[in-house]
């Protein structure tokens, strides 16, 4: 015992610093690995960004050159973050709300690729998002991006895989770094336990084995707390339990009371069954739920007091399992005769027979959890119906009603009656949502377009136009 006084809170603050010591190596390897990569995140992000813009460019590019006017502003918007998130990229600055590093060495050459190339096709891009689409100006452009485009795509590419493989390479490193701290602190901490196991352990070993014979009951037994170390102080903690044991059981008994009177309050029905399946008490939920007194229950076999298909057989499978089983369906049948939907969750656990306190072992019980579902198997019954008579109304007016997103991306639900009016299927309209649009005569197609995106968000869209059946 002498060789701990005063002396085991320093051993084990020593056994404490160690990892201290290293997890202080290993801050200062990671963080220079940190301020290398601490814009990763957000270059990939713009580098990603502009490796979809190079493709979305032909795609509005398309869109011009077939007539769609209006997509002219959408390759000039897309050309000008191209070219503004390549400038980032490089130079560094704020863009898509991030803010950027200059680009690492490493990427620098791939960036720079992508400039000198970019430099050659932006002309052309302005020249198709501005040009006439009849004229030979416009013609040639287009002729001279649709190819180049492909390549452009390919080298923003380059870009992401050049900076990911050198992210990888970084992280290999710091891997390499924290492998070589773990295994030195690991030999450390090896040759801690043992200095720990011969002085600090054993002792305590010996404390352990009084604090066994407490937890057997034996609260008359007194340790020796002479001394002033730490484990003479722990001595003196045990004997003050032991004459506070008593009033603690007696707290446990008022909070065990306290807990049957919350789960007799209860919403959901509890029953709690012996290892023959017979009832041994219910909550109030289950009683009222049920038609039952308190005395009418106790006692009686399960399948008696809940008569539900299939639950006997389940609760048998828990005692013989021990595992719980949740969210059963089970069809009981009440006293009128009626079908009741349940949903039951069975629970083993063990509870001491308050009439036998002096027995050691303990009686296997089940718990179960009853919830009743009739009236959300009627809620639901009436959610199915109203959508069956919505269904019916919608696909048997002659006009065409249809449903789409609020940004009017996505066809949501098309009536019947457009086939019959548009003479396109609906299946078409739902794959592409401007299909409808497209067949409108180009007479009415410009102020119909304005209306559908102006009048129908303030709710007095109405438009007479004529379409163009195929």
């Amino acid at each position: 015992m002498g060789i701990l006084r005063i002396t085991i809170g320093k051993k084990i603050g020593l056994l404490l610093l160690i990892p201290l010591m290293g997890s202080f190596a290993a801050v200062g390897f990671f963080a220079p690995y940190l301020r290398a990569t601490r814009g990763d995140a957000h270059f990939v992000n713009v580098a990603g960004r502009q490796r979809m813009l190079s493709a979305e460019l032909y795609s509005w590019a398309n869109m011009v050159s077939i007539g769609q006017e209006e997509d002219r502003q959408g390759l000039r918007l897309r050309t000008a973050e191209f070219d503004a998130s390549l400038i980032a990229l490089r130079q560094g600055g704020r863009i898509l709300d991030f803010v950027l590093e200059p680009a690492p060495a490493e990427v620098r050459p791939a960036l720079d690729e992508v400039a000198n190339f970019w430099r050659g096709l932006k002309p052309d891009l302005d020249l198709v998002a501005d040009a006439p689409r009849a004229s030979p100006p416009f013609r040639k452009a287009y002729g001279s991006i649709e190819s180049r485009l492909q390549e452009l795509r390919d080298r923003s590419n380059r870009v992401v895989t050049v900076f990911e493989a050198r992210t990888e390479r970084l992280k290999r490193r710091m891997r390499n770094i924290l492998a070589a701290i773990t295994g030195f602190m690991g030999l450390i901490f090896i040759a801690g336990l043992a200095l720990s196991k011969r002085y600090i352990v054993r002792p305590i070993l010996r404390l352990d084995e009084a604090a066994r014979r407490i937890g057997g009951g034996d609260f008359s037994l007194k340790l020796d707390a002479a001394g002033q170390d730490e484990l003479s102080t722990l001595a003196k903690t045990f004997n003050a339990m032991a004459s506070r044991v008593g009033g603690l059981l007696g707290a446990l008994d008022l909070r065990r009371k306290h807990a049957e009177t919350i789960i007799a309050s209860m919403p959901s029905g509890l029953v709690v069954l012996r290892g023959d399946l017979t009832v041994l008490r219910t909550n109030r939920a289950f009683r009222e739920s049920f038609g039952l007194d308190e005395s009418a229950a106790a006692g009686r076999p399960l399948e008696d007091v809940l008569p539900a298909a299939g639950l006997r057989e389940a609760a048998l499978e828990v005692l013989a399992t021990r595992r719980t089983k949740q969210s059963l369906r089970f069809d009981a049948v009440g006293k009128d005769g009626a079908r009741r939907p349940l949903r039951v969750t069975i629970a083993g656990t063990r509870l001491a027979e308050e009439e036998e306190e002096e027995e050691e072992e303990e009686e296997e019980r089940l718990l179960l959890v009853i919830e009743d579902l009739s009236e959300q198997e009627r809620a639901a019954d009436a959610v199915q119906e109203s959508e069956r008579r919505f269904r019916q109304m919608a696909e048997n007016i002659e006009e065409v009603f249809w449903m789409t997103d609020p940004n009017k991306n996505e066809m949501l639900y098309v009536s019947p009656a457009y086939e019959k009016i548009w003479g396109r299927t609906c299946e078409s309209l739902l794959a592409s949502p401007r299909d409808w649009l497209d067949a409108i005569h180009p007479e009415d197609k410009d102020r119909v377009l304005e209306a559908a995106l102006t009048k129908q968000a303030r709710g007095d869209y109405e438009e007479e136009f004529r379409i163009t059946r195929p």
